[in-house]
């Protein structure tokens, strides 16, 4: 009988008192950890409404940003000889040279300065 493992020392008897009973813990302790994470990382709902909002707001006024830029880009007065000669010095398409230039304010020199330091 000395191959037989005493019960208390969690023998070979499945189903056990004392391995269930540790099991069983082992469980309700895995359970408490699981259920306070979840108490943890619950949402506010309102906390998650305002937020939504600021960000649709914010995403209103870059929008409207954008828009406003565009409208002053355009209202700009360009040379289109001044977009050939940038197109052509620089390889580039026209409608980027024409963005560059009216992003310059129309000044040929500072669009191809611009240019210039930004490829090399």
């Amino acid at each position: 009988m000395s191959d037989e493992k005493s019960p208390a020392a969690g023998g070979g008897v499945p189903g056990e008192k004392p391995t269930a009973r540790g099991e069983e813990r082992d469980e309700r302790r895995d359970l408490e950890r699981v259920t306070d994470f979840v108490e943890e990382t619950e949402i506010d709902a309102p906390q998650v409404s305002s937020a939504i909002t600021m960000i649709a707001e914010e995403e209103k006024r870059s929008q409207a940003a954008k828009v406003a830029r565009e409208k002053e880009l355009r209202m700009v007065k360009i040379d289109p000889a001044h977009v050939e000669l940038i197109a052509q010095q620089m390889d580039i398409d026209q409608e980027k040279a024409e963005r560059i230039l009216r992003e310059h304010g129309g000044d040929p020199v500072k669009a191809l300065r611009t240019l210039i330091h930004v490829s090399q």
